[in-house]
């Protein structure tokens, strides 16, 4: 191939993809590798998902998403060196418990690895350089001519920020008195609802953003957000989407619910369980069921899935199960970004029932088979209205049909590719 080669760095093992950041650096990898030789770099510390022992094994798993070769940190020189340099400085740390010889040792790491990265660079002859989550813009420190790009994800300081917060609520003695002092749904729309530390914090990454050339982001409300606290390189929405051969004629499965090992999927599905599940009211000639695929993890077993629930855990194919299901429920509304899971199953063809706030105005313009609700009643009572009324269910599942070949426009238009053709060509 003649196509020119970028460089990516996103620190986890997503082949095959396991989760919502997997699947948004699998869906930028199938837009790039039409028109650039792709190169993936990564850390064996910082993934969340263990690479193969044999490095070879390694690029192998990665091939059949386009990928030429893995290169991972700790199996290069620099990866070697710093170790080595680690275990001294470590040995110093130890013998004297000064925390300057802990703090020394991450800056020294990060040297290292911007050194190692900037090489790979120059050595691909990469026209762009691609980095995933702002904890590693440094990365791209010392590279000067390609094109740098850097694929957010989310705001990270607002994410700790919820994370704290919500942990408080679910570690409490008593959770119920704590979840009704905080509104619902929640959703960070601007820097009025954040502590003066948190928007310190977010000026500083922009700060480090500010560096790069072009950042992708998932949603326009964290665009407005940054933007309004000193962003200033050029920004790109890009929407999740799914490519798959997944499409049901009848849905026929109960509405399903997924999960994820993650602490604002807890919260929601308690909130779920404590103020939806009591409201909703069928016909009993229909009793109601809800699928609930995948899992909240070991760190929250005091959530119990109880009848109408019905947890099926992890699923060998979970877009066909989502394909076949009449209804996807998406009652997570806590964060800044998109949830990929409600594009999913846009892509399969099957209706969602979401939060409002947790879908974009221009989304639900071009997607009617969205239901979006304001509250936890409203969304009961729609749960409720789609498991009684079979028209109601044809209706949804027909204009959910329309999404789906939409979606497949999506990806056709190649949105990444397209951004860093516009941001090479030179200024008219």
């Amino acid at each position: 191939m003649n196509h020119p080669s970028i460089l990516i760095f996103f620190p986890n093992n997503c082949f095959p993809p396991l989760h919502g950041s997997h699947h948004r650096c699998i869906q930028q990898l199938d837009d790039l590798r039409h028109s650039y030789r792709i190169y993936y770099a990564s850390s064996r510390e910082s993934t969340d998902t263990s690479w193969p022992v044999d490095s070879k094994a390694c690029t192998l798993s990665a091939m059949q998403y386009g990928i030429q070769e893995v290169f991972l940190f700790e199996d290069s020189l620099a990866g070697r060196f710093d170790h080595i340099l680690g275990v001294l400085i470590w040995k110093f740390y130890l013998a004297t418990d000064f925390a300057f010889f802990k703090n020394l040792r991450l800056l020294i790491q990060k040297w290292i690895m911007a050194l190692w990265f900037g090489w790979l660079a120059i050595s691909l002859k990469a026209v762009s350089v691609i980095t995933h989550y702002t904890k590693w813009a440094f990365l791209s420190r010392f590279i000067g001519s390609p094109l740098k790009v850097i694929e957010l994800h989310d705001i990270l300081p607002i994410q700790i920020y919820l994370v704290s917060e919500l942990r408080k609520i679910l570690q409490s003695s008593n959770p119920n008195q704590l979840l009704n002092q905080v509104p619902w749904p929640w959703y960070i729309d601007n820097s009025d609802q954040l502590p003066v530390n948190v928007i310190a914090k977010i000026k500083r990454d922009n700060h480090e953003l500010n560096r790069f050339d072009m950042v992708w982001m998932i949603s326009k409300r964290e665009q407005y957000l940054l933007q309004n606290l000193g962003l200033s390189s050029r920004s790109v929405i890009i929407y999740p989407s799914v490519s798959t051969n997944c499409l049901a004629e009848c849905k026929l499965l109960p509405p399903l619910l997924p999960l994820g090992p993650n602490v604002f999927n807890a919260y929601s599905m308690l909130r779920f369980i404590r103020d939806v599940i009591p409201l909703i009211d069928v016909d009993l000639e229909q009793p109601a069921e809800i699928l609930v695929t995948g899992s909240l993890g070991y760190s929250y077993p005091s959530i119990e899935i109880r009848p109408p629930l019905r947890h099926v855990g992890f699923v060998d194919d979970y877009l066909d199960l989502l394909s076949r299901s009449c209804l996807m429920l998406a009652p997570t509304a806590v964060g800044t970004g998109q949830q990929v899971k409600i594009f999913e199953a846009l892509s399969v063809g099957t209706p969602v029932l979401a939060y409002k706030s947790a879908v974009p105005d221009d989304v639900l313009a071009s997607n009617p088979c969205i239901i979006a609700v304001d509250n936890e009643t409203q969304f009961a009572t729609y749960l409720s209205d789609f498991i009684k009324n079979k028209q109601l269910r044809t209706k949804y599942a027909q204009l959910a049909v329309k999404s789906s070949v939409d979606q497949a426009g999506v990806i056709a238009s190649r949105p990444y590719s397209h951004s860093l053709r516009a941001s090479s060509s030179p200024a008219p």
